[in-house]
């Protein structure tokens, strides 16, 4: 994610952070063949234990703000589903 993108979702979680997540959980699944499905899958899995602290939600984009994966991307396996 580009520095600005991280920092506007950082702002929009301080002003409505459940918007903000509902928001960004559409993102990951936008042009998905089943979007909808997977949607409703991730709502689940996020929720099941309660809602997002907003601290810790903004603490992972700290994170991702700072640290720089892409040298280890080449190092991630993943599967076609």
């Amino acid at each position: 994610m580009q520095p600005a993108a991280i920092t506007k979702l950082a702002t929009q979680l301080r002003q409505n952070y459940r918007q903000t997540v509902r928001d960004f959980l559409e993102l990951q699944v936008r042009g998905s063949i089943e979007g909808s499905s997977v949607l409703e899958q991730l709502r689940h899995a996020l929720f099941v234990h309660g809602e997002a602290h907003p601290e810790a939600l903004e603490a992972g984009l700290n994170t991702l703000a700072h640290e720089r994966s892409a040298p280890t991307l080449p190092h991630v396996r993943h599967r076609r589903w």
